[in-house]
C-alpha cells in the first residue's frame, strides 16, 4: 500500500465490527516528555520519555437498532477496559495494513444534534493498557 485515501477503514469495539458507521478517527499516539535537565548544564532544556499514553477519538453514524452502535456504546461506560482494534482497510493484516490493538474504557455515550443533521456520536477512547502495531495477526 502506497498513500492511500480513507475510504475502507476497518475499526473494532469490544469485538463488535463497527466500520459501516464510521465517520472520522484519530488516533493519538505519545509519550509524556520529561524534563531532565541539570542544573550544572541548563543553557539548552534536555528531555526524556516517560509514560505512554494514547487516545481515540471516533465519530460514529448513531444507530439504535437492538446490539447496534447507541447499545453497543451505552453499556461501555463505566466499564472495564475493552479491546479496540484499528486497521487502514478491510483487508488481511500485513505490513501495509497494520493493525493498531490495545485495551480502551469509554468517557461516555452523547447523543445530540440538531433538525436535519446527521445523527454522529463524538466519542473518546482513552488507553487503558499498551498499544501495540502488528504486520500479522
Amino acid at each position: 500500500m502506497a498513500i492511500f485515501v480513507w475510504t475502507n477503514m476497518y475499526l473494532m469495539i469490544n469485538s463488535v465490527l463497527e466500520s459501516d458507521h464510521v465517520k472520522k478517527v484519530t488516533l493519538a499516539y505519545g509519550a509524556d516528555m520529561l524534563d531532565n535537565t541539570p542544573m550544572a548544564t541548563a543553557a539548552t532544556r534536555t528531555r526524556m520519555a516517560g509514560l505512554y499514553d494514547w487516545s481515540m477519538t471516533v465519530e460514529l453514524m448513531d444507530d439504535m437498532a437492538d446490539g447496534d452502535v447507541d447499545d453497543l456504546l451505552f453499556a461501555l461506560v463505566g466499564a472495564a477496559a475493552f479491546p479496540m482494534i484499528l486497521k487502514p482497510t478491510q483487508a488481511a493484516t500485513a505490513a501495509t495494513n497494520p493493525s493498531i490493538r490495545g485495551n480502551a474504557v469509554l468517557e461516555g455515550n452523547p447523543m445530540g444534534g440538531s433538525v436535519g443533521d446527521l445523527a454522529i456520536k463524538p466519542l473518546v477512547f482513552q488507553s487503558a493498557g499498551v498499544l501495540s502495531r502488528n504486520d500479522a495477526d
